[in-house]
């Protein structure tokens, strides 16, 4: 990424120290993981608990200039959920979010907003007169709400749209006593 004449290009390790999140000597070790694993820094700075997913997310998306999400507040909209295959969205560790349906626009939460292939499996997925608009979540958080997404969807008193978070606890309690299980079984 070139940032212009009188800025430098900062590797992630050194711009979570500059923010204070992270220590030089944590990024060494982590650096060391690296080496070892190939895995990215960020999840091996969550792995090590040295960073949060949510920081990473954050500072990665200011970096690359991407807008972020926490899908810890995000609102899932049920018609964006049926447009991807649950099984389409744990391959390519997206979220289908929401759905404007007179802009043909689909908001998708991505671990990796650059993975063509990933892109390319959703458009195919949601056709070609569908825009994907990608933006950068947490890996942990969105297979999270992979798993979660479909017994929320399914439940009655969510028809449209919901809150992650507050729902568990209705679906939860419309769960223990179900008024259609068959319910629970369509959809995604």
């Amino acid at each position: 990424m070139t940032t212009g004449p009188h800025k430098k290009n900062l590797r992630l390790g050194e711009i979570l120290v500059s923010k204070g999140v992270t220590t030089p000597d944590q990024i060494s070790i982590a650096l060391t993981e690296q080496k070892k694993s190939k895995e990215h820094l960020g999840k091996i700075l969550v792995k090590l608990g040295f960073a949060t997913e949510a920081i990473i997310r954050d500072v990665l998306g200011g970096v690359l200039g991407q807008e972020s999400i926490d899908l810890n507040r995000a609102v899932i909209d049920g018609d964006a959920v049926r447009m991807i295959s649950q099984d389409a969205a744990r391959r390519c560790r997206a979220l289908p979010l929401t759905y404007d349906s007179n802009n043909s626009m689909l908001t998708v939460a991505m671990a990796d907003t650059f993975d063509l292939v990933a892109m390319d499996q959703i458009a195919a997925e949601v056709g070609p007169d569908v825009e994907v608009i990608p933006l950068l979540a947490g890996e942990a958080e969105i297979q999270g709400a992979i798993r979660f997404a479909p017994t929320v969807l399914s439940c009655p008193l969510m028809a449209y749209s919901t809150r992650l978070k507050p729902a568990r606890s209705i679906t939860k309690a419309w769960m223990r006593n179900p008024m259609n299980t068959a319910s629970l079984l369509s959809g995604w």
